[in-house]
């Protein structure tokens, strides 16, 4: 059977719509704007795409040039890098020689210089002090650096020094723009209710009396700037619905760059389209979200199944999507050798 989306059972009460608020790349903008790398804080500034311009640097192409493949890879690298990613986990999931991942990583800090250096200051001040702090001061205990003689835990914690410093940061950002939103819907009573915070996104109920695009400027208060600090804008997306797995934009839709990179499956799929097939789905790369690998995540117990035909890849239809069929299961067993082949395990 088909997975069914647990959010679609979390329901406002009578009379109310579901509003909710997520900060876009946050994590990104902070790792950028801490390091001092200017060209990609512009990007953020100027509305590039932040995985298109990072392969632009790292493959020395112009922006209009850059591949999906090669998005596919810098994002990869942006993700892993605020994460601790070593080579080997690189080389694994963008399926390459561990050579040819330590060369990339390695062109990545060569372009991204500031960043390098600040990754290598977090290390060694949790080093010398025994912590780090965010940007706003709140401190995580590194003493372990400092006491223990275990290399595994010491090559851990420095892996988490930087992420700390990113993702705490994110954390105090998000607590102001929840004191934000908090004294912004007070004027509206029990008519506007606090009800979900997750990671960086803010759910919200809201009486059906209340007009969405009030209700906007209410929760746009999310969105942070720190002028004094020379920070990008920290911007949000706002989606609502009568549910939180039936959200949708209250502006005017664009498509998703995601569903541009891979077009759906054009014409009928027929066997001797399955000469090369990948099929992918969450599993161990969950951290990753699977669209490190070049294509949209699947729902859990879900297959994504990908052909690539003329080195373009594409989408099978959604009737494809789900549990791959015993005649597809065939042909994955006989193209067991082939390297355009990935099957991931499917998450609970």
């Amino acid at each position: 059977k088909d997975s069914v989306d647990f959010r679609s059972f979390l329901v406002p009460p009578k009379d109310y719509y579901w509003l909710a608020a997520d900060f876009v790349q946050i994590e990104y903008r902070i790792m950028m704007c801490l390091a001092g790398e200017e060209e990609l804080k512009q990007a953020f500034i100027d509305g590039v795409d932040f995985h298109k311009k990072t392969a632009a640097l790292l493959f020395n192409k112009k922006l209009e040039n850059v591949t999906p493949a090669d998005r596919g890879r810098g994002k990869t690298l942006n993700f892993g890098i605020s994460y601790g990613m070593s080579y080997y986990s690189l080389a694994r999931i963008l399926n390459i020689s561990f050579d040819a991942a330590e060369d990339l990583m390695k062109e990545y800090f060569k372009k991204l210089r500031n960043l390098q250096r600040f990754i290598e200051k977090c290390k060694k001040e949790a080093y010398e002090k025994g912590f780090v702090k965010t940007a706003f001061g709140r401190i995580r205990d590194f003493s372990i650096l400092r006491t223990s003689k275990d290399k595994g835990a010491i090559k851990s914690a420095l892996r988490a020094t930087f992420n700390t410093i990113i993702q705490g940061t994110a954390a105090d950002i998000n607590k102001m723009a929840v004191a934000a939103v908090y004294k912004a819907k007070q004027p509206y009573g029990d008519k506007i209710l606090m009800v979900l915070n997750v990671h960086d996104e803010l759910s919200l109920f809201v009486h059906n009396s209340i007009p969405i695009k009030e209700a906007c400027k209410v929760i746009s208060v999310m969105e942070q700037e720190f002028p004094e600090r020379d920070w990008v804008k920290f911007t949000i997306k706002i989606e609502y619905g009568p549910n939180y797995g039936s959200l949708k934009s209250p502006f005017k839709e664009e498509p998703e760059k995601e569903q541009e990179e891979i077009p759906e499956f054009s014409h009928k799929v027929e066997d001797k389209d399955f000469d090369n097939v990948i099929v992918i789905s969450t599993g161990e790369y969950a951290d990753f979200k699977a669209v490190k690998l070049a294509c949209s995540p699947a729902k859990p117990y879900a297959y994504r199944v990908m052909l690539e035909i003329n080195k373009k890849i594409y989408l099978l239809p959604s009737s494809y999507s789900f549990n791959p069929t015993k005649k597809l299961l065939e042909h994955l067993n006989k193209l067991e050798g082939v390297n355009t082949v990935r099957v991931l395990k499917s998450e609970k």
